[in-house]
């Protein structure tokens, strides 16, 4: 369900990601954190997005 909350919103691919790691350090505080997510839009465009977190 949470990835669904992000279908019909007007974001960027490197937003929503960004927006997915901000909330899952909020929740966990992880001392290192990598989201990698895989965009598949419509036309066959293929788009990777990676964040990486580490705790100082």
């Amino acid at each position: 369900l949470y990835y669904w909350s992000f279908r019909d919103e007007g974001h960027f691919h490197e937003q929503v990601t960004n927006m997915m790691a901000s909330d899952l350090i909020e929740a966990m505080n992880p001392r290192y954190l990598k989201v990698t997510a895989i965009f598949n839009v419509r036309g066959g465009v293929y788009t990777t997005v990676e964040v990486e977190h580490r705790q100082a």
